[in-house]
Parts: structure tokens; C-alpha cells; sequence
């Protein structure tokens, strides 16, 4: 892509690829697109998940490739092309014959059809300035001050990118000049910025930006595509759309209340799910808006199984199984890390983890001396039926016992 303008038939195979895994999981199967592809392209801070349009893409790294043979016009591609394509003229204004090699017809295109090209390079040698075009649009003051500015006869003139600091042209900074300005769909909010550092796992955060572009196959979705009539089939009671399934339904307002979340949170009179999760992200902490979205993930995910197979799972391991997921990606992914004993010491650390839903447990045991070396340690299943202090409680006698066997 960044030497040849693929074709737009293949271009758009594969974004139909990416399409069909992201809103299905699989890469045979077929999703519902419920977000335009352009609105998923936008960056995370305007609403979008941050993909990439592939053909803008291919034109941004053909940009660099551009930017490398007008920087350097003393390669051998440069010159292989200038004898061939411009032995009169310069690579901006080069024709592209009928004849001519399929990599110089993507740079002719990208250079004929994107100003980004013919628009901010600063060509080596050349005048700049025409008077013709700033009569065009400045006063003819202005043009001749502009004529009398006395030019250095030492410097030459310089190839400059004006859409980057550094003068200097980027891949990234060529991609958000293409794709710039963003759809007026999705206006920045602080909402998208925060999902996008959620310290959680990245299924967590991808839900929640669904939930905020009310992308969820809820009931009223499906009225609307004629396969339902859009009624909670939990609750029975009115129409089924996103707010109503994470909040205003019994059993997610109960297991929200559960968690802790205060009333303000849970009877918000906010009429869209993007202005709900605005108003919970700018009340909660990062901490607990992580677990406030991993609880609507788990009502979700306990819903599905009840409308397609009539089998509900327990309320309170919704609550259970998200605060243990929160846990551990904050045990996981602490900033703390393992500090050594003292000299002729031994430190044994230990770690449990608990599944509610198959009632499975785990525990962990490692000794290590003071410069870090491992000693020793196991790590096995442990049968267990109570809650996941439990099995941290176990893996601690399994630690005590461990040292003492070790002496």
C-alpha cells in the first residue's frame, strides 16, 4: 500500500472483512451493522472506534512515498522517472500515458485527485508565488509588499508539509488531513475519550462504545427491522431500547443498586443512552465507571441467553463476576510492582482466582530470594463452593505451608 493504489474492488473486500468480523466475532458469518462504517472510522475522542479508511490510508502512505522521491530528486527513482514520465518538467505536472507503469499511475492519481499533494508541497527551485493567482484573492497592495520581500540568495528553497510542525510530511498527519473534518454525527464528547482509557479489558470498552452509539440489537432495533414487537421479554413491560435494558429494567436497576451506584445514577432523567453515559462519566471515577460498565456487559450478556434460550442466569453473579473482573485487570495491571526481600530472605507471594458461573477455582504459590531468582512454586485447582475470598483465604494457607515445607 505504500508503493501501489490498490484497486477499490479490493480495497472494499477488505473493509467488508473487517466489517463482518467486528460485528459478528466470526469471519464467515454475517453481522448487523448497526453504525456506519464512516462513523466507526472516526477517531475514539469524535465517536468512532479509530479503523482505518483503507483506501484514505493507501493515499496517506503513497503521500510519504510522494514526499521521499521530491526530498531526495538525485535517487534513481527519481531520475528513472523523470527521464521516463517529466524530462522537462516536474513530478507535480507530470502527464500519466496510457502506457505507463501501474505504481506511476496510483502516484499521478494520488497527485491529480488529492490537494494534499499538489497543495502544501513546496517544490525545490521553483517560484512559489504566481501573481495572477494572489491578484485573485489579495489587494493589489498586498501582492506587491508581497513581491518585495527580499529572498536569501544562500538558502535554497525547501520542501515543507504544512499540516505538521515539524515541516516535515507524516503518514498520520497525511491520513487526518484526508480524513479531516470528522461526520457531524458524533461531536467530541468527554464520554468517548474516557472509553478509550477505561482501565479495563477491551471488550468492556467496545461495549461501552456500542452501548453510547446504541448499537445493540435491543427490541426496538428489531421492530424496526420486522422481527419483533419490541417488548422486554424480561420484564414484559413497554418497549425494549438500550436504556431500558441496562437501567430502567428491574433486574439491572436492582443489580446497579447492588453494586453500590446511588439513585442519582440509576433514575437520571436522561432520554438517550449517550446522554446517560455522559452523565455517569463525568460523576463516577475511572475505577468505578470500569465497573459500572462491566455490570451493564454482564446484564446484556445475561439477557441474550434468556431471549434465545429461555435460560436466565443469577442476578446476583452478574454483580459478583464483574467486581472479580475489576480486580483482577487492577491486580494484573497495578502500577505497583514485586518489590525483593532483604538480603537472605525468602518473599512468597500467592493469588487466587475464582469462576462463579462454572463455581471453579484456582490457586497460585512463587517464592523468589532477594535478587528475583525462583526458588520454587505451583499452581493448581482447587475445589471450592463459597465466594472468591475463599479461594484467596486458600491460597494463603497454601503459601504458609509451602515456606514451612521449604523451611
Amino acid at each position: 500500500m505504500s508503493c501501489y493504489l490498490l484497486p477499490c474492488s479490493l480495497v472494499e473486500e477488505m473493509s467488508r472483512s473487517i466489517r463482518r468480523f467486528w460485528w459478528s466475532g466470526k469471519g464467515s458469518a454475517r453481522g448487523w451493522p448497526l453504525v456506519s462504517w464512516d462513523d466507526i472510522c472516526l477517531p475514539n475522542g469524535a465517536g468512532g472506534i479509530g479503523f482505518k479508511d483503507l483506501h484514505l490510508f493507501n493515499i496517506a502512505l503513497l503521500g510519504k512515498h510522494i514526499w521521499r522521491l521530491l526530498s531526495a530528486p538525485g535517487s534513481l527513482l527519481y531520475r528513472t522517472l523523470r527521464a521516463k514520465y517529466f524530462p522537462d518538467g516536474d513530478m507535480l505536472s507530470a502527464p500519466a500515458p496510457a502506457r505507463s507503469f501501474f505504481a506511476w499511475k496510483g502516484l499521478h492519481r494520488v497527485m491529480e485527485e488529492i490537494p494534499l499533494c499538489c497543495r502544501e508541497f513546496m517544490v525545490p527551485g521553483q517560484a512559489r508565488w504566481d501573481r495572477t493567482i494572489l491578484l485573485a484573492h489579495l489587494p493589489p497592495g498586498d501582492v506587491d509588499s508581497i513581491f518585495e520581500v527580499p529572498i536569501s540568495p544562500e538558502r535554497a528553497d525547501t520542501l515543507v508539509w504544512g499540516d505538521h510542525d515539524s515541516g516535515l510530511y507524516t503518514v498520520r498527519s497525511g491520513y487526518l488531513f484526508l480524513r479531516w473534518p470528522p461526520s457531524p454525527l458524533s461531536p467530541p464528547l468527554r464520554l468517548w475519550k474516557i472509553l478509550a482509557k477505561l482501565p479495563t479489558i477491551p471488550k468492556v470498552c467496545s461495549f461501552g462504545w456500542r452501548c453510547g452509539r446504541e448499537a445493540l440489537p435491543v427490541g426496538s432495533r428489531l421492530r424496526d427491522a420486522g422481527l419483533s414487537d419490541g417488548a422486554c421479554l424480561l420484564c414484559g413491560a413497554g418497549l425494549e431500547d438500550a436504556l431500558h435494558v441496562l437501567r430502567d429494567c428491574p433486574d439491572s436497576s436492582l443489580a446497579l443498586r447492588q453494586a453500590g451506584f446511588a439513585d442519582s445514577l440509576l433514575f437520571a432523567d436522561w432520554a438517550t443512552m449517550v446522554d446517560w453515559l455522559g452523565f455517569a462519566a463525568s460523576s463516577l471515577s475511572l475505577s468505578s465507571l470500569a465497573l459500572f460498565f462491566s455490570i451493564l456487559l454482564g446484564l446484556w450478556r445475561r439477557r441474550n441467553p434468556w431471549v434465545h434460550e429461555r435460560s436466565l442466569y443469577p442476578l446476583h453473579l452478574v454483580v459478583e463476576d464483574a467486581v472479580l473482573l475489576c480486580h483482577d485487570y487492577t491486580s494484573a495491571f497495578a502500577p505497583s510492582r514485586w518489590r525483593p526481600p532483604p538480603a537472605g530472605s525468602v518473599k512468597v507471594n500467592v493469588d487466587g482466582a475464582f469462576l462463579p458461573s462454572a463455581r471453579l477455582g484456582a490457586i497460585g504459590v512463587i517464592a523468589r530470594d532477594s535478587s528475583g531468582a525462583v526458588l520454587g512454586g505451583f499452581a493448581k485447582p482447587v475445589p471450592v463452593h463459597g465466594p472468591a475470598s475463599t479461594v484467596e483465604v486458600l491460597a494463603l494457607f497454601a503459601g504458609l505451608e509451602f515456606a514451612i515445607a521449604n523451611g
